[in-house]
């Protein structure tokens, strides 16, 4: 938010402008969410009675009793990120735009407006020396490293791969319940398995030796 105090600050106003804006409300909103001065609230009236209405900045739709969410540009975003001739580190350009697949990643909940989103933002840096090489990799390398969360569909069983003696490898789909399929690849219950190896519980069978009457 720019200053170290503007957070602070946005705080102080806000609650003030909400609690006389509410205390006024013949019809509240059923939901009415807060940070700082982002806010989010779920409005059940009429239309009408919204006197207030105005473009949210993350639009959200429910369909089937899910709630879907993405990204929202506003008309005066020039997506006016640092060029790509900007003498700083190289590194700078990559984290920059790893972090808006971060967050269009978090914000949309569908795939679809995911993709719609990063199509805009790369034709903006496109005309700002970025080529699309160098966005495709980020892009990749970013979804890569990032769990999926619009994927509806079961995760795949896992597989498990077996090294038979002839070495050929075989796949399995199946994980398998017994973690060490071949003799001689489990812990052994009996660490010293040899005779000879293992420490003796009697390690003097016939005292040789006597002091003051004891036997050693």
């Amino acid at each position: 938010m720019g200053q170290r105090f503007a957070p602070s600050y946005a705080n102080i106003y806000m609650s003030e402008w909400e609690r006389e804006a509410l205390a006024k409300c013949t019809h509240k909103p059923l939901i009415y969410l807060r940070f700082l001065d982002d806010i989010f609230g779920i409005w059940t009236h009429d239309i009408e009675h919204f006197q207030n209405l105005s473009k949210p900045s993350t639009p959200s739709t429910t369909s089937h009793t899910r709630l879907h969410t993405k990204v929202y540009f506003k008309t005066t975003d020039t997506h006016a990120l640092l060029h790509k001739n900007s003498y700083h580190p190289k590194h700078t350009f990559r984290g920059i735009i790893k972090s808006q697949i971060i967050r269009f990643h978090r914000i949309c909940s569908q795939q679809s407006d995911f993709n719609k989103a990063t199509s805009l933002l790369f034709k903006a840096l496109r005309n700002r020396a970025y080529s699309k090489r160098f966005l495709r990799q980020i892009k990749n390398s970013t979804l890569a490293s990032l769990a999926p969360t619009r994927s509806h569909t079961p995760p795949a069983p896992a597989q498990v791969s077996v090294t038979t003696p002839n070495k050929k490898v075989v796949q399995g789909l199946v994980p398998n319940p017994n973690p060490y399929p071949k003799q001689g690849l489990h812990p052994n219950p009996n660490p010293y398995p040899k005779q000879g190896l293992h420490p003796d519980p009697t390690p003097h069978p016939n005292p040789t030796s006597t002091l003051d009457g004891f036997t050693s």
